[in-house]
């Protein structure tokens, strides 16, 4: 793999060496499990391998959690979910709240782990007050449910996937709002997830919450997310995806009426008209591709009208293009390695020439260097990741026409933006909240 994503020096001169004014951050904090496993795993599931995307070297092992052992977990949750339900709002909203503070404490060492296992720079995974913000305003629903026509549940556990996408802002935002709606929380965590997850449920753990109310069953065996979301004590299941996956939750949800809540990765679009500010433009497309295929896991694309195309398209090269991948772990880095291999092989394979990353890199790592493309009226799906995809249309009505599914839409014009760019977190927070109510 790395040898497809590192071209020789003679094919292509690699950019100059990077002078770095800072060292990598201390991951003392972070405390890599030896083993990320259920809490009763007896020792005999199927070990994965939980690679840097830095490094590409091993960082630790994760038990794939069977079916049987899940479903046990899972009703073991739903138990302390029924005794979670009979609180008041008042008095899980002060447990909640108690939890949130607990969660902040651990936000630098969660944050660490962000970095470790999904690649997503220091400099993002450590900005104050993201997973802490998160956690206190989930916890704040516990007591408002009747102020947006909810009532709790009387338990059961609501399944909640994680993978490379999950921050662990997002993680703490789904199982608070899971426990505010009176259910317990079982985080089915992909390998990447595993070790955020398991730190966040330490934090509640040690924040007096009962035990058991929240589990972490980490692994990727597709029989067990099967056999977890077909279990009676599964009230709600949340799932960020692409469209695929999102579609297979859909159905299997509807042969048992199991309420879900699922976020496609849709592309986040910028619609640029005559007489917009390209400066801008450029400017809030820069910040889309600093932040990763998971910030923005659907990819970006710019619908241009053809009178600014040219002028537009030069812009975004001159801003992206000379953009180098780093350590995740310097404080300097703003564009760290593809959170998969097959994203940064994605991405590589979206250049029209080869390239070489920069020598100071590690020969292992998942490096995609970004890149702007021109596309043709119709293309394929772009990764995500450090590529810009640019397409011409004629005139906004054309733009509509051809949008589709999308995900966050930015409309530029003469004046500023139209539409803010993505939907707010409160949005996302609610609706999660109807689905586990029910």
């Amino acid at each position: 793999m790395s040898a497809q994503l590192r071209k020789a020096e003679e094919v292509a001169p690699a950019r100059p060496p990077r002078t770095r004014g800072t060292r990598p951050v201390d991951t003392t904090e972070a405390r890599l499990p030896d083993l990320c496993a259920a809490s009763d795993d007896p020792g005999l599931s199927p070990l994965l391998d939980l690679v840097s995307p830095a490094t590409g070297r091993p960082l630790t092992r994760v038990a794939d959690t069977d079916p049987a052992l899940a479903l046990r977990t899972l009703t073991a949750t739903a138990s302390a979910g029924r005794a979670w339900a009979w609180l008041s709002g008042e008095d899980r909203a002060r447990h909640l709240f108690a939890a949130a503070q607990a969660l902040a404490e651990h936000a630098r060492g969660a944050g660490l782990l962000d970095t470790l296992t999904t690649g997503r720079p220091v400099s993002t995974t450590l900005a104050p007050g993201a997973l802490a913000d998160a956690a206190f305003s989930a916890a704040g629903w516990a007591d408002k449910l009747p102020a947006v026509g909810l009532r709790p549940r009387s338990g059961g556990a609501a399944l909640i996937r994680a993978d490379w996408r999950a921050t662990p802002a997002d993680l703490a935002e789904n199982v608070l709002v899971a426990l505010a709606a009176g259910a317990g929380a079982v985080v089915r965590a992909r390998p990447e997830a595993a070790p955020v997850a398991l730190r966040l449920r330490e934090a509640l753990r040690a924040a007096g919450l009962p035990d058991g109310l929240v589990a972490v069953v980490p692994g990727a065996f597709p029989g067990t997310d099967v056999a977890l979301e077909q279990a009676p004590d599964t009230v709600a299941v949340t799932l960020d995806g692409d469209a695929g996956a999102v579609r297979t939750l859909a159905v299997r949800a509807a042969a048992r009426d199991l309420p879900w809540c699922g976020t496609t990765d849709a592309p986040a679009v910028d619609l640029v008209l005559t007489g917009a500010d390209l400066d801008a433009v450029a400017e809030a497309v820069l910040a889309r591709v600093l932040g990763g295929a998971q910030a923005h896991p659907g990819g970006n694309l710019v619908l241009v009208e053809d009178a600014v195309a040219e002028d537009l398209t030069l812009r975004l090269r001159a801003v992206v293009e000379p953009l180098t991948p780093g350590d995740p772990l310097l404080p300097s880095t703003r564009l760290g390695p593809c959170p998969t291999a097959a994203l940064a092989q994605a991405a590589a394979a979206c250049r029209t020439r080869p390239s070489a990353v920069a020598v100071d890199l590690a020969a292992g790592g998942w490096w995609a260097l970004p890149v702007v493309l021109q596309l043709p009226r119709r293309s394929s799906p772009l990764p995500p990741g450090p590529v810009v995809g640019v397409r011409t249309v004629p005139d906004e009505a054309a733009a509509r026409r051809v949008l589709g599914a999308v995900g966050a839409v930015q409309v530029w014009e003469r004046g500023g933006p139209r539409h803010p760019a993505g939907p707010p977190r409160l949005r996302r927070a609610l609706r999660w909240l109807r689905t586990c109510c029910g």
